[in-house]
């Protein structure tokens, strides 16, 4: 009897599990979203992979950053260190401030601070709306209820 049950305790079930990534419709959905973002790079006509084209682009809007701009964000590390040190210098080491008081947002320039020619403006507009539209529908898609 003891030897009936330990061997029915000890048998397991052969099952063909699959990774939940390895299913069809996750790779269908994967591949999808490779060809959003290829397209999205033909149509802001770049390649982010492309080294001899240091050019910098936004990647929601597709558009060019200006020379301010550029010369901005490459000093940021920079200044990031700077602020950083500023702050251990300030509140860690020499404690003429406290840790708790506020930590003022940079002015730093970015692609939403970047200025406009009206045309550009306009057509970041359209992009950004027609992105939106494509975001709630594939929000939409995903909360509709699976037929059985």
């Amino acid at each position: 009897m003891r030897t009936a049950v330990h061997r029915h305790a000890n048998h397991k079930k052969q099952e063909k599990r699959k990774h939940a990534e390895c299913s069809v419709s996750k790779m269908k959905t994967d591949e999808r979203a490779v060809q959003n973002i290829s397209s999205c790079f033909t149509e802001f006509n770049c390649d982010p992979f492309d080294l001899t084209n240091q050019t910098l682009w936004s990647l929601q809007s597709g558009i060019h950053a200006s020379d301010a701009l550029a010369t901005d964000l490459k000093s940021a590390k920079d200044y990031g260190s700077s602020k950083v040190q500023q702050f251990r210098n300030e509140r860690v080491y020499s404690k003429s401030k406290s840790l708790n008081d506020n930590v003022f947002r940079s002015k730093r320039k970015n692609f939403s601070t970047q200025e406009l020619r009206t045309a550009d403006r306009d057509n970041i507009q359209g992009k950004t709306e027609e992105m939106e539209r494509k975001a709630l529908a594939q929000v939409l898609n995903w909360l509709k209820p699976v037929a059985p």
